[in-house]
């Protein structure tokens, strides 16, 4: 049965309203539910080049970074029961300014018989920079002296994450007055030219004799120096440093 006219009106009526109900339901649904993408939200949706990496992300993916190198370790005795542990990393990516924060790595020294005698583990930021050194003092290892040691990152905890570090992010950290390599202690003098307080910046210490061998190791934290200060740094050593030529100092700041 054909409508009437009025019948028609009400219908089209009715019609309009619904259509212009969906569309603020639609608005209202886009609204609430719909988020803008971000580097954190799980999805390739920004132009990055994987998920929540690259392009606008600070992450770097994982297939555009090389694993950190370690260059060499060494065990140092610093009393008939006590080791400082020591390793060279070299950052590959670091013409990239790439960085890792809170990276797991455990020393493992032997004996002899190639028998486990102790591990040591630590936490520590891979800076943007060429080389890293990393020390741990204090390693008690009983009557058994060591013979070997390894260094290892422990991807038990995940493998290492690399982000993109701006240089402005970084405090303008320098060392100067540094004495010479035979001194005992060993001190230099940390600057911070920045605008901001610089915390937990570590400084580390390792000398070398003639034949390029490493002879001794050590590092001092520094847990806040002002913006424009300046502080002594000193390097103490157990072992006689008589033989040392050339002593590397290296800045190890804290990734913000």
């Amino acid at each position: 049965m054909a409508l009437s006219w009025s019948g028609r009106r009400k219908l089209l009526y009715t019609g309009v309203a619904g259509a212009i109900l969906a569309v603020i339901a639609l608005w209202v649904g886009i609204s609430i539910f719909s988020k803008p993408p971000t580097c954190f939200d799980g999805k390739q949706n920004q132009g990055e080049q994987g998920i929540d990496c690259g392009g606008p992300c600070a992450r770097i993916c994982t297939f555009n970074v090389r694993a950190p190198v370690v260059l060499w370790t060494r065990a140092l005795p610093t009393s008939p029961h006590t080791y400082t542990a020591v390793a060279y990393i070299q950052n590959p990516n670091a013409g990239e300014r790439a960085g890792a924060r809170g990276v797991h790595y455990v020393f493992r020294l032997l004996d002899n018989s190639n028998t486990l005698i102790i591990e040591k583990s630590g936490v520590t930021d891979l800076l943007p920079q060429e080389i890293i050194p990393i020390v741990e003092p204090n390693i008690e290892t009983g009557d058994r002296p060591v013979a070997h040691v390894f260094f290892d990152f422990d991807t038990t905890f995940g493998d290492i994450v690399w982000d993109t570090i701006p240089q402005s992010s970084l405090q303008p950290l320098r060392l100067t007055d540094q004495s010479p390599a035979q001194s005992s202690p060993l001190s230099a003098t940390l600057v911070n030219d920045g605008t901001q307080p610089a915390r937990d910046v570590t400084v580390a210490a390792v000398l070398f004799d003639q034949t390029d061998t490493v002879i001794a190791a050590s590092k001092s934290l520094i847990t806040r120096i002002d913006s424009g200060a300046s502080q002594n740094v000193v390097f103490t050593w157990s072992a006689t440093t008589s033989a040392a030529v050339r002593a590397e100092l290296t800045i190890v700041p804290a990734l913000p």
